[in-house]
């Protein structure tokens, strides 16, 4: 134990000299690794400075315009439907394939994934993707 405590010490005096690298001591907008800037190279942009959100400092929210109105019905909720992806996905026997791009595969995938219907998708040409159902 007192061998790891006497190799202990040099090594965390070493690190913390090799912190204060070069880069540490750069000003700003010098160049690294103690060298001029090559001709061609391009100056360093400026550091923008950061807009920073002051606190209470939210746009107000008025309810002057506002009108309380009574006796009106709650509409029932809308059900959302079957999209045409999980209609087509439906109408397919396990094994059909569909031969779709790749934004039309991404939208049958994720109606798949909805409808818990299994799926697998290939590449079948640069512009072509398989749609498989499996199950």
């Amino acid at each position: 134990m007192s061998r790891r405590s006497s190799s202990a010490a040099p090594a965390s005096s070493s690190s913390s000299s090799s912190s204060a690298g070069p880069q540490a001591t750069l000003a700003p907008g010098a160049w690294p690794f103690g060298t001029a800037r090559p001709a061609g190279a391009p100056a360093p942009a400026p550091a923008a400075p950061a807009a920073a959100p002051t606190p209470g400092k939210r746009a107000k929210v008025s309810f002057d315009q506002v009108k309380v109105e009574k006796g009106v019905p709650i509409p029932s909720r809308v059900v959302t439907s079957t999209n045409e992806g999980q209609k087509l996905l439906e109408s397919m026997a396990p094994g059909d394939m569909v031969r779709v791009n790749a934004a039309q595969a991404k939208s049958l995938c994720f109606a798949a994934r909805r409808a818990k219907l299994p799926v697998t998708t290939r590449r079948l040409s640069a512009t072509e993707l398989g749609v498989w159902r499996l199950k």
